[in-house]
């Protein structure tokens, strides 16, 4: 039986069930409830699991079935390449030392990689310049999210600042900006506020401007 889940942790995908096998030694590592009204079980079926035989390691992955010409998101999901990778890195040497990306999906959504890996930080701002109201925020987040999860050195948040304030004085869309005015809002520093007060004036973005410089006490 297969049937398609509905999940914030993966992009749509094909979801098997009463999979064949005697089911020992097995650790299960992560499930999915398959839907009857897509034709599933109507049970949580195991998605991602480890197999012990003899002296061999296995892991075993139902997610990232494909049919037909590309894009693949099924693929494309972080989830699923990094799942696959530290996989296979613990079925050849028995330990994982890749870690796992800020983009993972988590209970707020999931991310797709493109290029079936994560954005350099020159490429993430590039998309980021592009973004308009309504689109998919994954790009924002996946800057967000590395920030917060960065070591928080001065080096490297003077970094993510200058980054942003490449993107205030660049052509980037009114909305980039605007997330970009609440994001430096939070934490930015002096270094930032020159850009800010230049962006008060713009009928699309000041008040937002005003409101960063505001949170920061300007």
């Amino acid at each position: 039986m297969k049937g398609l889940p509905t999940s914030w942790m993966h992009a749509t995908d094909e979801l098997y069930g009463n999979l064949r096998g005697p089911g020992k030694n097995m650790d299960i590592l992560a499930t999915a409830f398959s839907d009857t009204k897509t034709g599933g079980t109507g049970k949580n079926e195991p998605v991602l699991m480890t197999i012990s035989y003899g002296e061999g390691r296995i892991f075993h992955t139902v997610l990232g079935h494909i049919n037909g010409n590309g894009p693949h998101e099924q693929m494309q999901c972080a989830g699923f390449i990094t799942t696959l990778q530290r996989g296979a890195e613990w079925a050849a040497t028995g330990e994982v030392l890749q870690e796992v990306p800020v983009e993972f999906p988590n209970f707020t959504g999931y991310t797709i990689w493109k290029i079936y890996q994560p954005l350099s930080l020159d490429e993430l701002v590039s998309e980021i310049k592009k973004y308009k109201l309504g689109e998919s925020e994954e790009n924002l987040t996946a800057l967000s999210l590395r920030i917060k999860k960065s070591d928080q050195k001065p080096e490297t948040l003077d970094k993510y600042e200058n980054v942003m304030i490449e993107i205030l004085e660049s052509n980037a869309t009114d909305d980039a900006k605007i997330y970009i005015c609440r994001e430096l809002g939070l934490w930015g520093t002096e270094k930032c506020v020159p850009a800010l007060e230049k962006l008060k004036s713009d009928k699309n973005c000041g008040e937002m401007a005003e409101f960063a410089l505001a949170q920061m006490g300007k």
